[in-house]
């Protein structure tokens, strides 16, 4: 049972660093959404932004990271597969991709709704 709770959670733990650890050390796009976190974590605090709303661009910001790690994670198994062009391999290249450009937008309009709520 000690397996369980303790062992398998720390490893799950490990594997997780490591993740994140390769995008920062391989993964350009991650590095730019990690310097963006980092400005924001900089920015925030003294822009005046409430502190709710401060969290809420942090948190869906994170979002935008965790989108990015997923896109990274199905090119890595796509180009493990065959480096060859393939048609399914550009659907599911471009579906992962796709899902960081949405999150970036939803960044884009929760920035400006917070702005508007801030400027009012």
């Amino acid at each position: 049972m000690k397996h369980w709770l303790i062992i398998k959670p720390f490893n799950a733990f490990l594997y997780s660093l490591s993740g994140i650890r390769t995008a920062i050390s391989t993964e350009r796009a991650f590095q730019q959404e990690a310097i963006v976190f980092l400005i924001l974590l900089i920015v925030i605090p003294s822009s005046g932004i409430d502190f709710h709303s401060g969290v809420l661009i942090l948190l869906a910001w994170t979002v935008v990271m965790v989108a990015e790690l997923l896109n990274s994670a199905i090119e890595a198994c796509f180009d493990r597969i065959s480096t060859e062009e393939h048609a399914l391999a550009k659907i599911g290249k471009d579906l992962a991709s796709a899902a960081v450009f949405l999150s970036i937008l939803f960044n884009i309009g929760l920035w400006i709704a917070v702005g508007i709520r801030h400027h009012s």
